[in-house]
């Protein structure tokens, strides 16, 4: 009885979170589209340029004064600037 329990508390902590994030990071790359506002995973904020799905890949314009674009993987996108208030930093 005591390990179903932990196997079931073990979901409800680890797997369930786990799952939702996965869920909420797919709905993000779902909702991209061309000139929205983003913020990757590494701290880079950008204009959507285009987007290709197939390959999972999006494009960034990065400056708008030099015209400088990057090609980043979908997964890196983070938040959408103007869609909510950005994710609280982590403090250590």
């Amino acid at each position: 009885m005591p390990i179903i329990l932990i196997g079931i508390l073990g979901y409800f902590i680890l797997l369930r979170p786990q799952m939702r994030q996965q869920r909420e990071q797919q709905d993000r790359i779902n909702k991209l589209k061309k000139n929205d506002k983003i913020v990757t995973k590494s701290g880079i904020y950008g204009t959507v340029y285009s987007i290709d799905k197939e390959q999972n890949r999006v494009t960034l314009k990065i400056d708008e004064a030099t015209n400088t674009k990057i090609d980043v993987t979908l997964n890196s996108v983070e938040y959408l600037l103007g869609d909510d208030e950005p994710p609280a930093e982590k403090k250590d």
